[in-house]
Order: structure tokens, then C-alpha cells, then sequence
């Protein structure tokens, strides 16, 4: 019924979700201090854009139901407000306690179509309990479904892919509880949602993924699960429900600090590197990828080195066409992503260096940014390095490059030549590193280099 219908939806947190529990969530753990008044204007303005919508769907941080999160007279309001607004459909969601007989009666006098949405995660009790930590039984959604259906209101239901390590460590055993919880659902929905899980940061989901006892599943691995589903007029197929990235809770940041294989290999930068891998792509206008180094000021934009690049790269007015990756200890960083954290809260104190330290580094950047330009980069090009000539990570980068056969879509900025110049103008009683990147001459090469192979396609 919803599923092709276009939509506007609005976030409405307030207070604490009552059961808090769920293995996968974190709204149990936080508590969000804001007023009526807040969320009356927030909602006023989101419906006030509305266009040709027919849905509205109203997402919160617990049940809507739940007089102790939203008292009735709130809700009514918004109701009201969507009715009156034009909204054909409107969607709420709650858990099933709070779906009660003199609740729903109030509710009745709406014209619009209500739909209840229910997070029953999965048709089985054992999982749902044990492993899920929801604290309802099968019965209880069915109880709500019933009541739902005799007053005249419309049921969707929440199915979650993935909420458990044992469900992705079974991946036969967890296709199997998906197949058999949308039989048993499906007559009982008006519309149903198909969700791929992504923890909140404050979740023991999320815990799970710092230790790699679990991870979100890839596109391709949730339609596997999924995809005989796809063309289902009444299943929504949600891969990404909400642009999911790793947010790591203020009380796990630490600044990562240190040299050697297990600082290359932190299982901070782990997570983030298995999550670039697996769901980031260069966006499809940017054909060319630009490699920089990393400095010791972070975030790396504010650095004299990253600025001086900047002001090339939009003298030469290229950078619609370029994606910024900067490639160091904490792997392959696209640009978006460069202040948030760990990126922006580590120190590789490079005096403290070893061989073998180094060979581990190029070993596991490699690695990283063969997986990168396999996964990512599928409209890309050009791969273009700025870092000057003995860099490890240039090392690295040319040995991924070789490794994929892609030698001749990759350039190195500073040439022998340059780097010789440079070398002779800054003299060499030093570690040169960044200097040579801030250099006149290395900067007129880039931008050479931008304009040939960037500005003139």
C-alpha cells in the first residue's frame, strides 16, 4: 500500500524509550531532554514543506504510543495537523503494550489512513528473547495486530536482518528465520519493511562490531537473504535505513596514539575501513581520485599543507570532478569523512619507526587501498598521488596500483625530476615530509597535472 508512494518524514525524540533493551538499540541508554514545544515547531515545519506527499511518516526514539514519551494530546495534535495538512496516509510507530483499545478509540476520528508500525524484528520467541532482548512474544504482536485491524487502522511491520552475531554467523539458519517470519506476517501486514541492521553507537550490537564478533552486512550479503523479496508490492526492501555511519559514543573516543602493527590494525580503524569498503562509493560525477597524505594537524583541512592543495584544486576549478581520499595509518579516508572521529584524534609519532614496522604499514595500507579502488571506485578514471617520493604510503599505493593492473590509469604528481629540485632547494639536514608537498615547485606540478588530465577532459 505505501511502498511506491512518496513521503516526507520527521524525527520526533523525546524522553526515554519505556523497555530500552533491544540488543541492537540504543535509545534505552539515552535520554532525550526536549520539550512539547520544541517538537510542535520541528513538526510544523516539516509538513509545512509539503508538495504532492501523500505519506507522512512520523519516526521516534521509542513508541508514539507511549503516553510517557508523547502524551495523547500531542499526538492527537499531530494527527490533526497532518490531516489538515493534505497527508493521505500517515505512519507511527510503537511497541504492542502500548497499543490499547481506549488509545485507538481516541484516534478514530481522523479521516486519514493511520498505519501502526511494529518492530517485531523476527516470528520466532527464542530469538526474539535471547537474542534480540525485545521483551514481547509473537502473541503480543499478534495481540496488537488484531486489535489494530477491528479499529480500523492499518499494520506495518518491522522485519530486522542481521541483529545478532549468531543470526550472521548462521547465515542459512538466519535466511531460514526470514523466509518463515514473512510468511507468518505477510497476510497479517498492510506493508511491511525489510530492515538490514546498523547499531546505535551505544548499543551492544555495536560493541559486538568493535571486537569483530559482527558487522553490518554488505549490499550484496543482504540481498542475498532478502531478494526473492524484492519485487513484493507489499515488502519495502531497507538496505540503508538511515545514511548509517560509524559514530563512536563520546565514552569509547580515545586519541589512538603510537607506532607499530596492532596502531595500524586498531580496531577503530578496522571498522572503518571494513565499512568504507563495503558501502562507500565515489560518487558517480567525481571521475578522478586524488591520494593525499595525512598531516600532523587534524582535522587535516585545517593543516597549511591541505590548504595550500585546496587552493589549487579550486584555482584550477576541478574540484567537482575530483574525489579528496587521504591514505595513512587509519587507512583509506574519503574527505567526507576526514574530521570525524578516529580520523581526527591520532598521532603516529614516525621517529619511533621500524623496519618491520613499516613493512606492516605498507603491507596493510595495500591491502586497504586495493579493496578501496576495487569496491569504491567503479566510475573513477584516474588515480592521481600527491606525495612526494620516498613516502611509504606512496610506496604502498603504487604496489596496490601494479597489483590490480592499473598502472596506466595512475599518476604520480611529483615527478624524479621535481622531487630532485625541491630536494636541492630545501637541502636535505632534515626529514623533508610535508615541506616538500607545501613547495612552490610541487604545487605548480599539481596543478599542471590537474589541469592536463582533469580540466581538459
Amino acid at each position: 500500500m505505501l511502498k511506491n508512494l512518496k513521503y516526507i518524514s520527521v524525527v520526533l525524540e523525546r524522553g526515554r524509550c519505556s523497555w530500552g533493551r533491544c540488543y541492537f538499540c540504543g535509545w534505552g541508554n539515552r535520554y532525550v531532554n526536549s520539550s512539547i514545544t520544541s517538537l510542535t515547531n520541528k513538526f510544523k515545519h516539516v509538513i509545512s514543506k509539503r508538495k504532492d506527499e501523500e505519506v507522512l511518516k512520523i519516526f521516534c526514539s521509542g513508541s508514539f504510543l507511549d503516553e510517557r514519551q508523547f502524551p495523547r494530546d500531542f499526538v492527537y495534535w499531530c494527527l490533526a495537523q497532518a490531516e489538515k495538512a493534505g497527508f493521505k496516509h500517515v505512519v507511527i510507530e510503537s511497541r504492542p503494550e502500548f497499543i490499547r483499545e481506549e488509545v485507538l478509540q481516541e484516534l478514530t476520528v481522523f479521516n486519514i489512513k493511520i498505519h501502526v508500525a511494529i518492530g517485531l524484528e523476527i516470528a520466532d520467541d527464542h530469538v526474539l528473547n535471547e537474542y534480540y532482548r525485545k521483551g514481547m512474544k509473537f502473541i503480543d504482536y499478534l495481540r496488537a495486530v488484531k486489535l489494530l485491524h477491528d479499529k480500523g487502522f492499518y499494520v506495518r511491520t518491522y522485519v530486522l536482518v542481521n541483529g545478532h552475531p549468531i543470526l550472521y554467523n548462521n547465515p542459512t539458519y538466519h535466511k531460514t528465520l526470514i523466509r518463515e517470519t514473512l510468511d507468518k506476517v505477510n497476510d497479517l501486514s498492510d506493508s511491511i519493511v525489510v530492515i538490514n541492521a546498523y547499531p546505535h553507537s551505544s548499543s551492544l550490537l555495536f560493541k559486538d562490531w568493535l571486537i569483530m564478533r559482527w558487522r553490518p552486512l554488505s549490499y550484496e550479503e543482504f540481498i542475498n537473504i532478502v531478494g526473492e523479496y524484492v519485487n513484493d508490492s507489499k515488502i519495502e526492501i531497507d538496505f540503508n535505513n538511515f545514511n548509517f555511519i560509524p559514530r563512536f559514543p563520546r565514552e569509547l573516543r580515545i586519541k589512538i596514539e603510537g607506532v607499530g602493527c596492532d596502531i595500524v590494525k586498531h580496531p577503530y580503524f578496522e571498522i572503518w575501513q571494513d565499512y568504507i569498503q563495503r558501502f562507500y562509493k565515489v560518487p558517480p560525477d567525481k571521475e578522478y581520485v586524488l591520494f593525499l597524505p595525512c598531516t600532523y594537524v587534524k582535522p587535516y583541512r585545517r593543516s597549511i599543507t591541505h590548504r595550500k592543495i585546496l587552493s589549487v584544486i579550486f584555482r584550477t576549478g576541478v574540484y567537482k570532478k575530483i574525489q579528496l581520499v587521504v591514505v595513512s595509518t587509519p587507512g583509506v579516508i574519503p574527505y567526507e569523512y576526514h574530521d570525524m572521529y578516529p580520523f581526527e584524534s591520532y598521532d603516529w609519532p614516525e621517529w619511533l619507526e621500524t623496519p618491520e614496522i613499516m613493512k606492516c604499514y605498507i603491507e596493510v595500507t595495500k591491502n586497504r587501498v586495493k579493496r578501496f579502488i576495487e569496491n569504491c571506485c567503479r566510475n573513477v578514471k584516474l588515480f592521481i598521488a600527491y606525495f612526494h617520493k620516498n613516502s611509504e604510503t606512496l610506496q604502498a599505493i603504487r604496489e596496490a596500483v601494479e597489483e590490480l593492473g592499473l598502472k596506466d590509469k595512475f599518476i604520480e604528481v611529483i615527478d624524479d625530476e621535481t622531487f630532485k629540485e625541491i630536494v636541492r632547494d630545501l637541502g636535505t639536514g632534515k626529514k623533508l615530509g610535508s615541506s616538500i608537498l607545501r613547495h612552490d615547485k610541487a604545487l605548480k606540478k599539481l596543478e599542471e597535472v590537474l589541469i592536463k588530465c582533469v580540466s581538459s577532459s
